[in-house]
């Protein structure tokens, strides 16, 4: 079955869930007011069951789990002949929300897999990388901070999985295992050490009403990496998760060795690649700018003594470099003088470690420093309001790509935005280009960059696509981010548009700036023909009169 196909089937479940969800909340909210509702609980069962039965497609097992689990519940309760209890309404509502979040996630999905494809069906293009949809279980009582974190987790791209309570929790994460964790206090810390032991790297968060400093440590000590009080501060929230998601991600790490010895070189490709590092040795001081170029790597293992030059000098070198100066350099030294120590600090490495080292020293020591430089890096190349890349990291990353690969530049710019803030206050404007950045983070691959530009500005460099699939990727989210409601600070509903310009060939420019500029021109052309549209840089030639 080609993409199209599997995408016009998802989307018709996710229009009739809609429907199927909305009579549920309508059953749910009849329970509430009479717990003892039998006909309610009936039709409150039957969409369970509607759920329970889809299939057909690769990804609906959760789905169809969750719905299976509802509709036995339901038909438990109808044979107790008891009035339902507040908190198995709230579990439905849970398993409800679960469903609804796994069927967006899909559509998300589906949505990014024909972005770029012709309107005729085909298969995808061999190495095609998708984002990455992370699960996230949302584990808290407090049914006004399940609501709100758990919408702007989804409007985020990660999908949420819902759970009230420690055992609902562990039947969520016996389904399958969530890539991070957000989880009250009140739910019980061991669901922490139960996550570490399946998914050592997973983020943790804690959320509680408890200020106190031994609540803080309690929570580390449980192995959570961050601690949030309520009132929940939910963007710092996001933040922090995205930063930690992507940087413990499976992406292989790469180490350059930088080492002249023949036989220790050897040994240290070998204890980091048997533990999945991608090495890359460094015998010949003259090829390190070479390498470091090439190789893009995460750390960088030096030696010290080195023909010709000092481990030191090339250390500086690297902090030269905006691309590298975060990137940690660990000194490997059989010299045990304090003066060694000092002058590999002043030199800008970040660890010093005596020859002959240990194993698991070594990969502890590579380990810590290879996850916190990610974190670094992420804060330092992102924009603090929407996440996406600043203006220089994006700069940096299509240069990268160009090395190996062509592709399109698209500049997006929100129409009438100073309207918007004069009318409704910065805030919501702020609202606008976040629920912006977030649309278009979700709906884009993993190979493709994103950068809020400057203001409301967003660049998009989007790898190997030709012209035409290009223009129709920027009509298509155009036309998609335009029907999207954003909620105004006076509880209305506000529609907001985006013109774009659209440079098909980077190459074609003959350079990034230049070809930044004919993306510039492309809308300036749109916004002034009346915006809300997409102007394309190189216009095809018109075909010739037979």
């Amino acid at each position: 079955m080609s993409i199209l196909s599997i995408g016009s089937i998802i989307a018709t479940f996710v229009r009739e869930s809609d429907e199927r969800l909305a009579e549920a909340e309508q059953f749910l909210g009849k329970l509430d007011r009479n717990p003892a509702d039998a006909d309610s609980l009936r039709e409150v069962m039957r969409r369970f069951h509607g759920f329970a039965g889809v299939g057909g497609i690769d990804g609906f097992e959760l789905i169809n789990s969750a719905g299976q689990r509802g509709e036995a519940e339901c038909r438990k309760q109808l044979k107790a002949s008891e009035s339902v209890e507040p908190d198995q309404i709230r579990r439905w509502r849970s398993l409800f929300a679960f469903i609804e979040a796994e069927a967006c996630a899909m559509h998300r999905a589906a949505f990014t897999l024909t972005l770029v494809e012709p309107e005729e069906e085909q298969e995808t293009e061999e190495g095609r990388t998708m984002r990455k949809v992370y699960n996230v279980l949302l584990v808290e009582d407090d049914v006004e901070i399940h609501a709100c974190l758990g919408r702007r987790l989804s409007e985020e791209g990660f999908n949420v999985r819902s759970a009230f309570t420690r055992d609902e929790a562990l039947t969520s994460m016996a389904i399958a295992l969530p890539h991070a964790m957000i989880i009250g206090d009140a739910s019980g810390y061991d669901l922490v050490s139960k996550l570490r032991e399946e998914r050592e790297n997973a983020p943790v968060f804690i959320v509680s009403g408890r200020e106190e400093f031994c609540d803080k440590v309690e929570a580390i000590r449980c192995g959570a990496d961050a601690w949030f009080g309520k009132p929940l501060n939910v963007d710092a929230v996001i933040r922090k998760l995205r930063s930690l998601v992507e940087s413990r991600d499976d992406t292989v790490a790469r180490v350059l060795s930088v080492e002249d010895d023949v036989a220790q070189s050897q040994y240290l490709k070998s204890v980091l690649e048997s533990a999945g590092y991608e090495v890359r040795s460094c015998l010949d001081p003259s090829s390190f700018e070479h390498d470091l170029a090439t190789f893009a790597p995460n750390l960088i293992l030096m030696d010290i003594l080195l023909p010709g030059v000092s481990g030191y000098e090339l250390a500086r070198f690297v902090r030269q470099l905006d691309e590298h100066h975060a990137t940690p350099i660990l000194f490997l030294t059989s010299e045990r003088e304090m003066h060694t120590r000092i002058e590999a600090m002043r030199s800008g490495g970040d660890d010093h470690i005596e020859k002959p080292v240990a194993p698991n020293l070594l990969l502890a020591a590579v380990e810590a420093r290879v996850q916190r430089a990610r974190q670094i890096r992420h804060f330092l190349d992102r924009d603090s309001l929407t996440g996406l890349l600043n203006r220089g990291a994006f700069q940096r990353r299509v240069e990268t790509a160009l090395r190996y690969a062509n592709g399109a530049l698209i500049l997006l710019d929100v129409d009438y935005f100073k309207r918007l803030n004069d009318t409704y206050g910065h805030a919501f404007g702020d609202q606008v280009l976040a629920r912006l950045a977030s649309f278009l983070h979700v709906h884009v691959r993993v190979s493709d960059a994103i950068s809020r530009y400057g203001g409301e500005e967003f660049a998009m460099f989007i790898e190997d696509v030709t012209d035409d699939e290009a223009m129709r990727l920027a009509e298509r989210l155009r036309d998609e981010f335009a029907s999207l409601g954003h909620t105004a600070p006076d509880g209305s509903t506000i529609y907001c548009s985006f013109s774009a310009g659209v440079n098909g060939s980077i190459r074609r420019s003959g350079s990034y700036h230049a070809a930044m500029l004919s993306a510039d021109e492309a809308l300036y052309r749109a916004k002034a023909e009346g915006r809300n549209r997409v102007g394309r840089a190189y216009e095809p030639a018109p075909r010739a009169v037979a």
